[in-house]
């Protein structure tokens, strides 16, 4: 298991979510992102509908053969 924090600053509600569950579902481990919302399935295209990027900070938490891969990815994915 691995776990990463991530503070986003000037996201909208128009995030690139398509692209997120694309990247996330290169990999192996399952990976949830957590903020003031709740946490949400970074796979599920309906889970992160619902997810708000503009939430401050972003708790990245995977678990699975390529988990540290797969944080460093998704965190690079969001700060860009």
């Amino acid at each position: 298991m691995y776990t990463r924090s991530i503070s986003i600053k000037n996201a909208d509600r128009s995030f690139r979510i398509p692209e997120l569950v694309q990247l996330s579902c290169r990999f192996h481990s399952k990976v949830t992102i957590r903020n003031n919302s709740g946490t949400f399935d970074t796979r599920s295209i309906m889970s992160m509908m619902a997810f708000d990027p503009t939430d401050g900070v972003l708790t990245l938490n995977a678990d699975g053969s390529d988990d540290q891969m797969a944080v460093d990815a998704l965190c690079a994915f969001l700060t860009e």
